[in-house]
């Protein structure tokens, strides 16, 4: 990601994960981190066991950075600069945060608004074999009714979002709990590739059948001292060769939507 200015990137970074400024110098910035980024940053797993085990409110460190160009032993603060453990981590952090979202659909009203959950889930499908090709599928999973539709994205792109929910509005709580929506799409998935073509997958163990043959073959006379050989040469073919799929993340989270749109949604599934 491009960064022109790394002081103002840093103190956006900890202003939107309601941390709050302490000291802001030219050099150095102070900041009260959350629990939440402390956990994500600070690497005290071990305090933050024992405060829920008690149950009690632990407490979140300060941390300094020292911004200057190079490293002074005599400066406060952690140096953080373009290629630090630190500033990777919160790269990490950032791109975390990106890949699960929660949004709430953006309305206007002055009356209390019920707003239906849903899952969306956007997979990308590795077809893996002699020619290996893939597919992004997006899927939407009514977590009220279990209902299940493709395309989802697409469906719901006329709609405007906003990461916060507004005044008069209120999310529904799902009846269908995250790990059994997250199931429940994973099933329809595979009755989806079930339902494939599957002559990219048979010409693909075709040409690895031959290439084993082939190998066979060739080493016919082997000796015990080369077998180790044939074994690497056959893992290495099944590894480029044997027909799979895999199936990755990419992204997802939770939209809530208003009746109006919950139903234009499945009318038009």
């Amino acid at each position: 990601m491009p960064i022109n200015n790394l002081k103002k990137f840093l103190i956006d970074y900890f202003i939107i994960n309601q941390c709050t400024i302490i000291e802001n110098e030219k050099n150095k910035i102070t900041v009260k981190l959350t629990q939440d980024l402390d956990e994500k940053l600070m690497n005290r797993p071990f305090y933050w066991h024992y405060m829920k085990k008690l149950n009690k409110i632990g407490e979140p460190k300060k941390l300094t950075i020292n911004l200057g160009s190079e490293q002074n032993p005599q400066a406060d603060g952690e140096w953080i600069h373009f290629g630090s453990p630190r500033l990777h981590q919160i790269f990490n952090h950032i791109e975390e945060q990106g890949k699960y979202v929660r949004f709430f659909e953006k309305i206007k009203s002055s009356n209390q608004t019920p707003l239906n959950p849903w899952l969306v889930l956007n997979l990308k499908i590795n077809y893996l074999g002699e020619n290996n090709k893939e597919e992004i599928v997006s899927l939407g999973l009514q977590l009220i009714n279990g209902a299940i539709y493709s395309n989802f994205m697409e469906k719901i792109k006329q709609y405007s979002f906003d990461k916060n929910c507004h005044d008069y509005c209120y999310p529904i709580t799902p009846l269908i709990k995250q790990e059994s929506a997250v199931n429940r799409v994973y099933k329809f998935i595979h009755h989806y590739l079930k339902n494939q073509e599957l002559e990219w997958a048979r010409k693909s163990n075709d040409r690895l059948q031959k290439e084993m043959e082939l190998l066979e073959y060739f080493f016919n006379e082997a000796s015990s001292s080369n077998l180790s050989t044939i074994d690497q040469e056959k893992k290495l073919l099944k590894d480029r060769l044997e027909p799979k799929i895999k199936i990755d993340i990419i992204n997802g989270g939770y939209f809530y939507v208003t009746n109006t749109t919950n139903k234009n949604i499945l009318a038009n599934a």
